[in-house]
């Protein structure tokens, strides 16, 4: 900093810059462009402008200044440290100019002046983002400094503020040195706080906490000084009774969650904290945190628990206002009968009831697609928050079904009059919140026929699947009910179920339709062939033909799922049931009319590629149609995909999952052909689209992963099932793409471990194809495979599919391939005998022998012999065995019986492998 040399007129010139705005600017854009006009000018000509602005922002206030003097400074002292801030962002500036910034940042964050500390903590976050966290290697020293002897100051709440929370996701990211600093200092904090804690400091540390620890990357509990430290800071939260601090302590006890161990000891005191958030009137975050805590146990473990709540009377306190918080108050009732008489759709409420049956994303392939504007679902356009007390209803929902999973019993003897009373309720709303707490302490609690709670209402809850009642009373009633179906199945009364709930499917509403979906869902999911079965089938196969046509998004979904359910449990059973034919037959009827853009064409090809996949050869009649739509479809989102290219800046990135899955359908599509004439593949590519190579070409340089990984996969195929439109194809046009792919992963620039598996074993099957015409691309190909094959960090599949590579480019080429023998026979021998495929272990070896045999220097397979025979003796089946055979004799008849049996000496470890090898003669 003594390197830097001020000049006092600079100074004067910022401050009379600076001081028009202070005065006027923030209403006058003039001037306002002004004094940034000569602050540009300045900042170009001087060199040390950014070091100007630090001396003006932390030089302390003169004394006895009136207040129209103070205001006028502060107001100088955050203009230059916001201007500051800018400078660091995107300017390169020297050590002795850091240095000097640094010294002014930290001077500024011990003003007595709230706005100068802020400003302070921000340009120390900043300088962090720029130049890293070792540029600034006393920020812990700092921050522990105030822990222990300011903790309640303006400077550590902003420290905690903005230091720490502008730097919690890059620290995220850090090794885990510098976050168990943070997560020190945060105990330090609060351990200093003395008896008149910083409320806000803390909700700080909280928040800091929460975020370290959901990071999932380091263990904040990673001793047990750690774990005293944590729990000693709960304690110190929980006693201080601040609602504010509520929320955050649910959090902290949420992150307790994967260690039930840990809280054994203060379960008394949580539970005692927990009581009286929720006596205090703070339900919601009571409730929540009461979830959490349960959410800590099973049955296994329950033990401890259920004493301290015994001892406390904690569930019969808790659960009176559980149940009001659940069924709503009498001002919420009205709201929602004042909406029915002005005829707004009571299921246009935002509310999303948790039906305990398929939700919509819940399949692991819906995870990553999002809708889109093309289909419109009426239902669900209404205000997100109609009740005020909707939040509190959800937390006492999710409370009551952890309660209904450890104490069944409790929960039923405290909540069964409750239930009873609202299903019977005048007010629909009740019932609707009734039927919910019945499906949930069903679905736990796995109540039968016998038990009164059920038998008293059965009637009345069959009776609200009629058309006429509320669509969410429906929508819960189908669930309810749902649940109780094993038993169900055995009364009288189980067809006419079935029946009302198939034809819910044509319900007008959507929350109706899903509550219908999701029913028939869990029904299928408890009894498999019921859904089949003549009594319903037929009027089943008829609602869903309509639903295809009508439903919106959401509702599609749902019936997706339940197609997608139908299918896994008939399975290959579905070659030789009507099922087959009727469902074919909507779907292709149906994906002809349908939007491509819709938000629901994802799902629409998975379900159809789990078709082909189960029909095998019976999809033949419906291939074609199958082939075309998708084709449509992969060629729609290319188009998308290259429009987005063009306009990155002005777009959205399109969604890939819909092409991805649409290329899965064609590939297996292939899989289920692969019987046929090869021709017949090649009059299903050139007659329906002549342009199919053009799209796989496209897709091959598409950036994401799982694109390339499903095509490489379909080229593969191609070579596998030696379809001659892709023979006739030159080779270039595509290996050059994936060689390039290996070429990636060896040099770390883009990571697509399982496109590159892919890609490795595409290669393997066009060079059994092309033959010699590969020889060109030898050295290529080699040279990122064997690195790739020896890295025993790389992914498994990409490993074996690198090794039977080797093996089918050593039946092409032997010679060519035994010239890199010793770079990687010792990782092949060993990979090859986890060859799954039995064709591609046969190669495997194959191609070993044939190396083996082409090879010239004794010396290398000398070195490599223990691997080399561990792999050939561990063929014990297939069509090499005599070759295979034959080998090991050779090997045996080229060395003496002293150094063969000091070579047996290796597999010592193994007594049959020992006597194998020493009876080989």
């Amino acid at each position: 900093m003594s390197q830097l040399h001020f000049d006092q007129n600079v100074e004067n010139e910022i401050f009379q810059v600076l001081q028009p705005f202070v005065m006027q600017g923030q209403k006058n854009s003039n001037v306002l462009a002004d004094c940034r006009k000569k602050l540009g000018a300045m900042e170009e000509r001087e060199p040390n402008f950014a070091n100007y602005l630090a001396l003006i922002y932390s030089r302390p206030f003169p004394p006895q200044l009136h207040e129209s003097q103070l205001k006028m400074l502060l107001s100088l002292k955050q203009l230059s440290g916001i201007k500051l801030q800018n400078i660091l962002k995107k300017k390169e500036l020297n050590r002795d100019q850091l240095e000097h910034i640094k010294y002014c940042a930290i001077t500024g964050l011990n003003s007595n002046q709230d706005q100068v500390s802020r400003t302070a903590a921000s340009i120390i976050s900043s300088f962090i983002k720029k130049n890293g966290l070792d540029a600034f290697s006393n920020l812990f020293d700092i921050l522990n400094e105030k822990a222990t002897n300011a903790p309640n100051s303006l400077a550590s709440f902003w420290c905690m503020n903005v230091i720490v929370n502008d730097l919690t996701n890059v620290l995220i990211e850090h090794p885990s040195k510098p976050v168990l600093k943070i997560i020190s200092i945060c105990y330090n904090f609060v351990e200093n706080f003395g008896e008149t804690p910083n409320v806000e400091i803390l909700n700080e540390i909280a928040e800091i906490l929460k975020t370290l620890v959901k990071s999932d990357k380091h263990d904040l509990f990673a001793g047990e000084n750690e774990i005293h430290r944590f729990m000693n800071s709960l304690d110190i939260m929980m006693r201080i009774r601040e609602p504010t601090l509520d929320e955050n302590i649910s959090s902290m006890i949420d992150i307790l969650i994967p260690y039930p161990e840990i809280i054994q000891g203060k379960l008394d005191s949580l539970c005692g904290y927990l009581l009286n958030v929720v006596k205090g009137g703070h339900e919601q975050s009571g409730l929540k945190a009461c979830s959490c805590l349960l959410m800590m146990f099973t049955k296994d473990n329950l033990a401890d628990l259920r004493k301290v709540l015994y001892e406390r009377n904690f569930l019969s306190f808790l659960m009176p206002t559980i149940v009001d918080a659940m069924l709503l108050n009498e001002l919420a009732i009205q709201t929602l009968e004042a909406e029915e008489e002005e005829q707004i759709h009571p299921s246009r409420l935002n509310h999303k009831p948790e039906l305990h049956g398929v939700q919509p994303g819940q399949a692991s392939y819906v995870e990553n697609y999002t809708g889109d504007d093309s289909d419109s679902d009426s239902d669900d356009d209404f205000d997100v928050d109609v009740l005020e007390n909707w939040s509190l209803s959800k937390c006492a929902q999710q409370t009551y079904s952890k309660i209904v999973a450890c104490f069944p019993e409790e929960a039923i003897r405290l909540s069964a009059s409750a239930i009873d009373e609202s299903i019977r309720h005048q007010y629909w709303v009740r019932q609707y919140r009734g039927l919910l707490m019945l499906g949930i302490l069903s679905s736990h609690y796995q109540l039968d026929i016998t038990h009164k709670l059920f038998l008293n209402n059965l009637n009345i809850v069959l009776s609200k699947l009629q058309f006429d009642n509320p669509p969410l009373v429906i929508m819960n009633a189908c669930w309810s009910l749902s649940e109780f179906c094993p038993t169900l199945s055995k009364m009288e009364v189980f067809p006419h179920m079935m029946n009302s709930l198939i034809s819910l499917l044509k319900h007008p509403s959507n929350r109706v339709q899903i509550g219908a979906l999701t029913a028939l869902y869990n029904i299928g999911e408890m009894m498999k062939d019921i859904l089949f079965h003549n009594d319903f089938y037929p009027n089943l196969m008829h609602a869903i033909s309509e639903g295809l046509v009508s439903y919106h998004k959401k509702t599609l979904l749902n019936l997706y799922d339940l197609l997608d359910m139908m299918l896994d449990n008939i399975e290959k059973n579905i070659r030789n049931h009507p099922f087959l034919n009727d469902i074919l037959g909507m779907l292709i009827a149906h994906g002809k009319t349908r939007n491509r853009s819709s938000s629901s064409i994802m799902h629409y090809f998975f379900i159809m590629k789990k078709i082909v996949k189960y029909a095998g050869d019976h999809i033949t009649p419906f291939a074609p149609d199958i082939y075309q739509l998708s084709m449509q479809c992969v060629w729609y989102k290319i188009s998308e995909y290259d429009e987005y290219m063009k306009n990155q800046k002005s777009m959205e990135p399109p969604i890939t999952a819909p092409l991805t899955v649409s290329l899965m359908c064609v590939n297996e599509i292939f899989a289920s052909l692969s019987y046929a004439p090869n021709d017949k593949l090649d009059s299903i590519i050139c007659d329906r689209n002549a342009s199919f190579y053009d799209a796989l070409f496209k897709c091959m340089q598409h950036d994401e992963g799982p694109v390339r990984q499903t095509v490489f996969g379909i080229i593969g195929d191609l070579a596998k099932f030696k379809v001659p439109s892709f023979a006739r194809i030159e080779p270039k046009v595509y290996l050059e793409v994936l060689i390039g792919v290996l070429d990636h992963i060896v040099n770390c620039s883009i990571q697509q471990p399982t496109a590159a598996s892919n890609a490795a074993w595409a290669i393997g099957e066009i060079a059994l194809l092309i033959r010699d015409n590969i020889n060109h691309y030898m050295s290529s190909i080699l040279q990122f495979l064997i690195p790739i094959m020896n890295n025993q960090d790389a992914l498994p599949n990409l490993r074996e599919n690198c090794a039977v590579t080797i093996g089918r480019l050593a039946i092409v080429s032997p010679k060519t391939v035994s010239g890199w023998f010793s770079s990687f026979i010792m990782s092949y021998s060993i990979l090859i005998i986890e060859a799954k495929d039995p064709d591609e272990r046969d190669q495997s070896y194959r191609g070993l022998l044939l190396v083996i045999q082409n090879h010239q220097n004794q010396a290398d397979i000398s070195q490599a012999l223990v691997f080399i025979i561990n792999a050939l003796v561990r063929y014990d089946s297939g069509s090499l065995v005599d070759d295979v055979n034959n080998m090991l004799l050779s090997i045996r008849r080229a060395y003496d019986s002293q150094t063969w049996n000091k070579l047996i000496q290796n597999f010592s470890k193994d007594p049959q492998m020992v006597n194998y090898l020493s009876n080989l003669n």
